[in-house]
C-alpha cells in the first residue's frame, strides 16, 4: 500500500522534500563518521566480550509469581503476563515475583514491599530476615503512587546503578498505564545484569571514560536518533493512513448524522464546535497529505518529516474520534437504534470518577481512623451506591420516554461535580488534618498542583468501569460530554478544572471539561506523601526496617 491516501501529490517545484532529505543524509553520514572515529582498539575488545559473554550463558527461564492487588495487570501481546514473563531467559535459576499496590501509608514504598513480605510472604526473606532470600527478583509497582522498585537476593543482586536502569526500562510504559508491559520490559532488562551462579554478570555498556569515547557517543546518539525518526516517522504514517481511511469512509455519513440530530440542549453548542473543527482539520488533512507525498529514504531520517507526521497523526486521530461522536451523539438525542451503546459509553466516566472517590475515601478514613472520618466514609460510600443506582435507572426512563436524552445527560453533570465536591472535601479534610509545618506544604503542593494541566494528558480515564459486576469498555475521547481526552479539546484549555468549570471563547454560558479523578486521586497521593527529601532512586526501608539490609530500591515515575 503507497504510503499516500487518496489525495492530490504536488510535485516538489521549491525543492523543500530534496531539502528535507538532504538533512536526513546528512544526519546519518555525519552521525557514523564520528561514532567510528573512535579507535578501533577501544571498542573491539569490549564487543567481543559481550560476543563470548553472551554466548557462554546459560538460560534458565524463571518461577513466575503475581500479585496484583490493584487490578492492574492485563494480557500484552495475546498472552498472560505470566506466559510472557516466563519466556524471559535469566543466567541462573530465579523466582521473579511481580507485584502491583497501593498501600503504602508512609509514602516509602521500599518499607511497605518489605512490611508486605513479612507479613504475607516470609519465604521472600533469607533465614535472618535481615536479606531477601537467595534466588529472588522482585519488580514492584504503585499505579497512585508512581512508584517503581526493584528488589534481590544476595546472590541475585546488582548495583545501584543497574537497579536503576531496569526502573527506567518500565517508566516509559507506566507513564502510559501499561502495566503489564512495563513489567516484561524492566524484567528483561533485569535479566541482563542479574548475574549466573559464579556471580559473573553481563557486560552493560559502561565504556572507559574519555574524549575519544565522548566524541563516539555523540555520534552514536546521532544514528539512533535518525533510525528513531525513521521509525517512529514511518509508524505515525501507518496509523494516520488508517485513521484517514476511516474518517474519508465515514465523512458522508457524519455530516448527515450531524445535521439530523435531534434536541440536544446544552450540548448543541459544545457538539456544533468540534464539528465545526472536524471539517476544517478534514481540509487540512488533505493538504497535510499531500505536502508529504511519498516520503524519499532519505526523509525519514530528517526530523521535519517527524513533526510533520506528528502533526497529521494528531488531526487524523482527532477526526475519527470526532466522527465517533456524531454518530453517537446522533443516535442518542434522537433514539435511535444505538442509543443504548452511546448511554452506556456517556456514563464511563462518571462511573469512573465514583470510584476514584470511593477508593480515596476507603484510604484516607482508614488512615485517618477518627469517627468523623469513618462516619463520613459511611455517608459517601451510601451516595455513590445511591449513583450508581440513579444511573442504572436512568438508562429504563430514556428507554419509556419518561427522561429525554438532554435531562439524562444533565443528570450525569449533577453526579459529577458533586463527585467532585466530594473529592475536594475528602481532600482537604485530610490535609489539613495535618497542622505541622510539613503538612500545611503538603497543602500547598496540592494547591499548586491544580493549576497544572500536564497531568490530564498522563493520568486521564482508563476507559473502562464495572457496573452490576460487568465490565464495560468505551473510548474517553468520543463522548458527548467533554473531558479532558475528548477529541478537538485544546492542551491551552486543560487549566484548573478539575473542580471548577472552563468559560470557551466567545461562549455565554460555563461549558464543564471534565477532568479524571483518577488524577485527583493522584496528586492527593503525591502531595501527601510528599517530602524535602529529592525524587531519586532511594534505597531505604523506612523506621519500620529495622535492621533490614536486603539489596533493592524504588525511584518514581
Amino acid at each position: 500500500m503507497a504510503d499516500t491516501p487518496q489525495v492530490i501529490v504536488r510535485d516538489d517545484p521549491s525543492g523543500k522534500k530534496k531539502a528535507t532529505a538532504r538533512r536526513g543524509m546528512m544526519r546519518m553520514l555525519c552521525g557514523l563518521l564520528v561514532m567510528l572515529s573512535v579507535p578501533a582498539v577501544w571498542l573491539f575488545p569490549i564487543v567481543m566480550s559481550s560476543i563470548s559473554t553472551a554466548r557462554a550463558a546459560n538460560q534458565y527461564y524463571p518461577n513466575v509469581e503475581i500479585y496484583d492487588q490493584t487490578s492492574s495487570f492485563g494480557a500484552i501481546n495475546g498472552q498472560s503476563l505470566q506466559s510472557e514473563l516466563g519466556q524471559v531467559p535469566f543466567k541462573q535459576p530465579v523466582k521473579l515475583v511481580v507485584l502491583s499496590t497501593d498501600t503504602v501509608p508512609t509514602g516509602n514504598f521500599n518499607e511497605a514491599i518489605l512490611n508486605y513480605a513479612r507479613s504475607s510472604h516470609k519465604e521472600w526473606l533469607s533465614a535472618s530476615g535481615n536479606k531477601w532470600a537467595d534466588g529472588l527478583v522482585i519488580l514492584a509497582v504503585s499505579p497512585s503512587y508512581r512508584k517503581v522498585g526493584t528488589y534481590f537476593g544476595e546472590d541475585t543482586k546488582v548495583s545501584s546503578s543497574k537497579q536503576d536502569k531496569i526502573q527506567e526500562a518500565a517508566k516509559d510504559d507506566f507513564r502510559a498505564g501499561r502495566w503489564s508491559a512495563g513489567m516484561v520490559e524492566a524484567a528483561k532488562e533485569a535479566a541482563r545484569y542479574v548475574p549466573d551462579a559464579n556471580g559473573n554478570s553481563t557486560y552493560d555498556g559502561e565504556l572507559p571514560p574519555g574524549p575519544a569515547w565522548f566524541v563516539s557517543f555523540l555520534g552514536l546518539v546521532t544514528v539512533w536518533k535518525g533510525f528513531k525518526l525513521r521509525r517512529e516517522s514511518r509508524r505515525n504514517l501507518r496509523q494516520a493512513r488508517e485513521h484517514w481511511e476511516n474518517v474519508q469512509a465515514d465523512h458522508n455519513r457524519a455530516e448527515r448524522a450531524f445535521a439530523l440530530i435531534g434536541d440536544s440542549g446544552k450540548y448543541h453548542d459544545e457538539l456544533e464546535l468540534r464539528y465545526t473543527e472536524y471539517e476544517a482539520n478534514f481540509r487540512i488533512a488533505q493538504e497535510k497529505w499531500a505536502e508529504i507525498g511519498t516520503p524519499r529514504f532519505w526523509e525519514y531520517f530528517s526530523a521535519v518529516l517527524k513533526d510533520k507526521t506528528d502533526t497529521l497523526l494528531s488531526l487524523t486521530s482527532s477526526m475519527d474520534s470526532t466522527d465517533d461522536t456524531v454518530f453517537s451523539a446522533s443516535e442518542f438525542f434522537n433514539l435511535g437504534s444505538g442509543w443504548v451503546d452511546a448511554w452506556m459509553k456517556e456514563i464511563g466516566p462518571v462511573i469512573e470518577d465514583l470510584t476514584a472517590l470511593g477508593e480515596l475515601v476507603t484510604s484516607v478514613s482508614k488512615e485517618m481512623g477518627t469517627p468523623d472520618a469513618m462516619r463520613g466514609q459511611e455517608e459517601i460510600l451510601r451516595w455513590i451506591v445511591d449513583q450508581q443506582a440513579l444511573i442504572v435507572q436512568l438508562k429504563d426512563q430514556i428507554g419509556q420516554g419518561a427522561v429525554t436524552p438532554v435531562n439524562a445527560l444533565e443528570t450525569l453533570d449533577r453526579i459529577a461535580n458533586e463527585t467532585r465536591n466530594w473529592v475536594k472535601g475528602v481532600v482537604e479534610a485530610s490535609l489539613k488534618a495535618d497542622t505541622t509545618k510539613l503538612g500545611q506544604e503538603r497543602y500547598e503542593k496540592w494547591e499548586t498542583m491544580q493549576d497544572k494541566s500536564d497531568g490530564a494528558a498522563t493520568v486521564g480515564y482508563k476507559g473502562s468501569y464495572r457496573l452490576n459486576g460487568t465490565l464495560h469498555t468505551y473510548d474517553p475521547s468520543s463522548t458527548i460530554r467533554l473531558n479532558t481526552q475528548s477529541a478537538g479539546v485544546s492542551a491551552d484549555t486543560l487549566k484548573s478544572i478539575a473542580f471548577g468549570s472552563y468559560r470557551m471563547p466567545g461562549w455565554e454560558s460555563d461549558t464543564y471539561i471534565y477532568q479524571s479523578m483518577w488524577y485527583q486521586q493522584h496528586t492527593y497521593n503525591t502531595a501527601h506523601t510528599w517530602t524535602h527529601s529529592s525524587d531519586s532512586s532511594d534505597g531505604s526501608y523506612g523506621s519500620s526496617g529495622g535492621g533490614f539490609s536486603g539489596s533493592g530500591s524504588s525511584s518514581s515515575f
